[in-house]
């Protein structure tokens, strides 16, 4: 199933991006990527989505690792901020996106929709 996927982001407790990018052909170039910033080498038939999920969480380096700060000084990161940028400024105003409110659903119907959750927890528990 791992194999389906063009792209994957990979991201740490409090939504800090871990990887982003291409996974490659047998995910080689996410595998380089942890490879190359000190986790520990994948293993002949090692899952390479249980052993990304350990390198991250600090099981394959004997030094805590802040993967999000490495991220955010590596190539991949300058790729997709000049990538975002160059989008941005799009020259072709009919092809940029605008919205007309920062949420997609009205605080009425945010509010709703966390009451029902909190209720539910609530009955559950």
């Amino acid at each position: 199933m791992f194999e389906l996927f063009d792209d994957l982001i990979l991201l740490k407790k409090g939504g800090n991006v871990v990887f982003f990018g291409e996974l490659g052909k047998e995910s080689s170039k996410m595998i380089q990527y942890f490879e190359e910033r000190g986790a520990k080498q994948i293993e002949r038939q090692e899952n390479p989505a249980a052993w990304v999920l350990r390198a991250y969480a600090g099981e394959h380096t004997s030094i805590e690792t802040d993967w999000a700060e490495l991220y955010k000084e590596s190539e991949q990161y300058a790729n997709v901020r000049s990538q975002i940028e160059r989008i941005r400024t799009a020259a072709d105003n009919k092809l940029k996106l605008a919205f007309s409110s920062t949420y997609s659903t009205p605080f009425s119907e945010r509010v709703r929709l966390i009451c029902v959750r909190m209720l539910t927890i609530y009955r559950r528990s």
